[in-house]
């Protein structure tokens, strides 16, 4: 718990296409914003240590909650991912587990009904499973807001 109340929190938003990035000085800003992928960065000390992005499919029928789990030096030590999938009503979670050159040191999955819980081959109940793939950053310095976590936060409306 005091890892917790130690960091310090920033809060994202991701922007169409072009993948530009804004900071909001507030969950409160960044509830009246539009709809989009979102991001929440945790830093100790000055150094990321945790990024918790919500991505989400433009017909709102999926939303993936991946948490990024980084070590002092930058390096990715694991992620904690959550599918949920509307149609086929189905959630998987994810995690993996890094080295820290990047290498993968182990990996589980688990497939879920959305809605019981209960473990739930993909598929079985006639509707195609389609998965999201995680995105993969191996280090702080690969996430795409990265260049803003040293700038101030900028105005919203």
């Amino acid at each position: 718990m005091r890892l917790c109340q130690s960091l310090a929190k920033i809060v994202l938003q991701d922007f169409g296409e072009k993948s530009w990035w804004r900071e909001f000085k507030s969950e409160d800003a960044r509830a009246d914003a539009e709809p989009g992928n979102m991001a929440n960065a945790w830093t100790k000390g000055g150094a990321v240590v945790l990024a918790c992005y919500t991505f989400q499919g433009l017909s709102g029928d999926w939303y993936h909650y991946v948490n990024y789990y980084f070590r002092e030096d930058g390096s990715l030590a694991g992620i904690h991912a959550r599918l949920n999938r509307f149609y086929g009503n189905m959630t998987v979670i994810r995690e993996r587990f890094y080295n820290p050159r990047g290498g993968l040191l182990s990996s589980s999955q688990q497939f879920l009904d959305l809605d019981t819980k209960k473990e739930k081959k993909p598929g079985a109940d006639g509707v195609e499973f389609i998965d999201e793939p995680i995105p993969l950053y191996r280090t702080v310095k690969a996430l795409p807001f990265y260049t803003l976590l040293s700038m101030p936060a900028t105005k919203t409306r």
